[in-house]
């Protein structure tokens, strides 16, 4: 094992905490799993490396998840581990969080309180937040129609632009006396 272990470090995976958010947990996973697919390890390879990856508080969790593995008596193997640390670490709830970003469309909301919700739901996509063009793009394609036409037709460089673009636009189409808020909030994405 030892020679497994060397050779598996010589690929430098990531340490675990245990106090990394829900985001990064998912990554550090993910970045688990990719390492195993370029190798053969088995099984039990996997969960053990896996393992000696945790420090801190993850190893505390992991020893005590461990404890009412063994009174179950399901034994431990990695999917056991990958349904284990995923309950922990990323709960449910964090997928439907995401989820609700991903749908995020302006619908029955005024742009500011549409501008208000996406930055505040960006700590769920923050390889959007990241992205001056991602984010960009992703809040003009949630814009209710009427405004995004408006907006994307002068050509914002960036997000606080946008921003401004679409409540001037807002403002304009009020004082024309149209109906901004009837639209459907299910329309289509990805429309840059």
């Amino acid at each position: 094992m030892d020679e497994i272990v060397s050779r598996f470090q010589k690929m430098r995976p990531q340490r675990f905490f245990g106090t990394e958010d829900a985001e990064k947990s998912e990554f550090w996973l993910k970045d688990i799993e990719y390492l195993f697919s370029l190798t053969k390890y088995t099984d039990d390879q996997k969960y053990k490396l896996a393992l000696y990856q945790l420090k801190d508080r993850a190893r505390d969790w992991w020893e005590a998840a461990k404890m009412g593995i063994d009174e179950q008596n399901i034994g431990v193997s990695w999917d056991v581990f990958k349904t284990q640390f995923t309950e922990q670490f990323s709960p449910p709830s964090y997928y439907t969080e995401k989820d609700e970003f991903n749908g995020l469309r302006q619908g029955n909301m005024s742009v500011a309180q549409y501008a208000s919700t996406f930055t505040a739901m960006l700590k769920y996509a923050p390889h959007v937040a990241a992205n001056p063009k991602a984010k960009y793009n992703r809040f003009v394609n949630g814009l209710n129609n009427n405004i995004y036409t408006y907006v994307v037709s002068g050509l914002p460089t960036g997000f606080a632009e946008v921003v401004e673009r679409a409540k001037n636009a807002e403002a304009g189409l009020k004082r024309g006396g149209f109906h901004l808020y009837h639209q459907k909030v299910d329309q289509p994405p990805n429309r840059i």
